[in-house]
């Protein structure tokens, strides 16, 4: 993992966890969490942690399974959200978050997972 991903996600588990409360949703700002995709989170030619989401969104020929994917994501499935050396961070949603900038959004559906 580069260390731009783990200094910004952490190394902890990005899963929900059972005791989470995941049962309500926010509106989450894009601009907010845009940044995000910016670091390289997807794999490319077997290799993972090699493609950043703007990237497939600059690139979508290149890209395309990357690209099919975030625009079949399903925008009303909420991220899940995290604080994370204080900021948000997206530990679920990428795809749905690319789609969101790519359809000019402001906000998505989110889970805040608590510390």
């Amino acid at each position: 993992m580069p260390q731009s991903v783990r200094d910004t996600l952490g190394t902890e588990p990005w899963e929900a966890q059972p005791d989470d409360d995941l049962s309500s949703v926010e509106d989450v700002v894009i601009a907010d969490v845009a940044w995000l995709l910016d670091l390289p989170l997807w794999g490319w030619r077997g290799e993972p942690f090699q493609v950043t989401p703007n990237q497939v969104a600059a690139d979508p020929k290149k890209y395309a399974v990357h690209y099919a994917r975030v625009m079949w994501s399903d925008l009303e499935d909420p991220m899940v959200i995290a604080e994370r050396n204080g900021r948000t961070v997206v530990l679920d949603g990428y795809h749905r978050l690319l789609r969101a900038v790519v359809e000019g959004r402001e906000t998505l559906p989110a889970k805040r997972r608590r510390p």
